[in-house]
């Protein structure tokens, strides 16, 4: 018999047990999967916001700090990350608040923020470190 993994639990393959089955036991599984609280942006989107964020923390903290007030073009900065998704800076912190207690959905969203970033270091030509 053929099996396929989800999660490490082996299932049955779809050519073996019969479609219907297959996508009840898949569905089943799905829906056990444990939701988001309220509140929490999802892990898409908090990752495309944490990418915005941690660019605007490299260009405050390349900045020459006689430009002004560095508390409040920080602020600023990330006040407009915040803006560009449409979320406020109490759902930001909620929900990192629950990827911080998540380790596995907090790994993979900065895996794949690794991965975008080393992408983009090598279209620049940077070599990795």
């Amino acid at each position: 018999m053929k099996y396929l993994t989800l999660h490490h639990i082996p299932l049955p393959s779809l050519h073996v047990m019969g479609r219907g089955v297959g996508i009840l036991l898949l569905l089943v599984l799905t829906a056990c999967r444990p939701q988001l609280p309220k509140g929490v942006i999802g892990e898409g989107k908090m990752e495309r916001i944490l990418y915005d964020y941690h660019m605007m923390q490299g260009v405050a903290e390349n900045t020459p700090a006689d430009t002004g007030n560095m508390e409040t073009y920080r602020y600023e900065l990330m006040s407009a990350v915040f803006k560009k998704h449409g979320v406020t800076e109490e759902e930001f912190e909620k929900s990192m608040t629950f990827y911080c207690s998540d380790l596995q959905r907090l790994h993979r969203i900065y895996r794949n923020l690794g991965r975008r970033f080393e992408r983009e270091a090598s279209a620049y030509g940077e070599t990795q470190v």
